[in-house]
């Protein structure tokens, strides 16, 4: 039986380079890439994914527009 190839989804707040990122991109950036030099295939999900992300202490937590676009 085939083996399906791996993929993995990872979450981050930014991109990588994004102006209020810091090193928790650093970290996810080089997972990816060493996701990928194994042949695992990665996509990234940030803000940039979300329509209106606006930030609030409520969206933070609960963000219905974060989940549906995920």
């Amino acid at each position: 039986m085939p083996t399906t190839p791996a993929k993995v989804l990872l979450v981050s707040d930014y991109p990588l380079g994004h102006p209020a990122g810091g090193g928790c991109e650093v970290m996810v950036d080089l997972t990816a890439r060493l996701l990928d030099a194994r042949g695992i295939a990665t996509r990234l999900f940030t803000i940039d994914d979300v329509p209106d992300a606006r930030r609030t202490a409520r969206t933070y937590i609960s963000h219905a527009r974060a989940a549906s676009a995920l």
